[in-house]
């Protein structure tokens, strides 16, 4: 079994890996051009929700260059589609799901150790430019429009329903989607 981690934040993982990693060896003059190679990079294989996907990629570059030698690569999806993708024998090093009853079923499963809620995400509104339709929240002004919703499996989706039903107010939209 895999140990996988949500870290605090990306600056904590790169203090990680900065231990894990440790500082190169001096040059042996005498050695092989082979032995003077730079090393191949670390990759750290980091499965995010698609939620993440503009926040994480804009840290990549400072953390790859506060941590050289290590190559971030990505996968952004739904986090039931990460958590259904780990548990298939994928090679993940972080998780970081949009909801924590996502990361509990990973974490039942055994396939996650420690957790920690490092960001939280909040319900947004998108329109056209301009908002040509008067859309004004959660409320009438969402009649007649056509309206994109996340599923009610995903974790955008299910908070959307829960502050839907709060409100009293019904959605019916044209499209429900697996990630944001």
């Amino acid at each position: 079994m895999r140990s996988l981690r949500i870290l605090p934040v990306i600056g904590a993982a790169a203090l990680a890996l900065a231990a894990c990693t440790g500082g190169s060896a001096p040059a042996d003059s005498t050695a092989s051009p082979e032995a003077t190679r730079p090393a191949e990079p670390t990759v750290l294989n980091v499965y995010a929700a698609a939620s993440l996907t503009e926040t994480f990629g804009e840290l990549e570059d400072i953390f790859e260059e506060a941590n050289p030698g290590v190559d971030v690569r990505f996968n952004f999806a739904g986090s039931q589609d990460l958590v259904t993708q780990l548990g298939e024998g994928a090679d993940v090093d972080v998780l970081a799901t949009a909801n924590e009853s996502t990361m509990k079923k990973a974490a039942d499963a055994a396939q996650v150790d420690a957790q920690t809620i490092f960001v939280t995400n909040t319900l947004t509104i998108i329109t056209t430019p301009g908002n040509p339709a008067g859309v004004t929240g959660l409320d009438s002004s969402l009649a007649g429009v056509k309206l994109v919703v996340c599923a009610p499996e995903v974790p955008c989706g299910k908070l959307t329903k829960t502050l839907t039903e709060k409100l009293g107010v019904t959605l019916n939209p044209v499209s429900e989607e697996q990630a944001v």
